[in-house]
């Protein structure tokens, strides 16, 4: 009178398929709460860095100079003219930041621009995540007026 009981071992094949379903389920919700995360984040850093390239660097210079930059590159490197030499007071950025670029690789725009007064300004521009200057995700130190 030996009697084996026989166990099932394992999973059934609707059981492995239940959790199949909620495994999915739970990654489709998490790509989608988390999926836009980064986009946010890059964002916010292209705009913490227009920010402080115009603030330390930008501004810096009109102080010293009287005037914005004619390019970028006056930031780094001293004017020819001596008298504007001597005003000169950088580099006001880093060589190996140089030139700077966005958080999806591009450079940053530069633009200076002139006021209704006549006194020179500037314009600093991502071209914002979809890469593509002059559309609606462009990330600026300045907004357009031609909106």
């Amino acid at each position: 009178m030996n009697r084996r009981i026989r166990r099932n071992q394992g999973f059934t094949l609707v059981e492995v398929l239940l959790v199949l379903g909620i495994l999915v389920t739970l990654a489709a919700v998490s790509i989608s709460v988390f999926g836009g995360t980064e986009k946010k984040a890059k964002i916010s850093a292209a705009t913490a860095q227009i920010e402080s390239l115009c603030t330390q660097s930008i501004d810096i210079y009109i102080r010293h100079m009287g005037e914005a930059p004619e390019t970028l590159e006056d930031l780094l490197n001293a004017p020819d003219d001596e008298e504007k030499a001597k005003e000169w007071g950088g580099p006001y950025v880093k060589k190996n930041k140089f030139p700077p670029k966005d958080p999806w690789g591009k450079e940053l725009i530069y633009e200076r621009l002139e006021d209704d007064d006549g006194n020179n300004t500037y314009k600093l521009t991502s071209s914002g995540p979809n890469k593509t200057e002059g559309d609606d995700d462009d990330i600026s130190n300045i907004e357009d007026d031609e909106s």
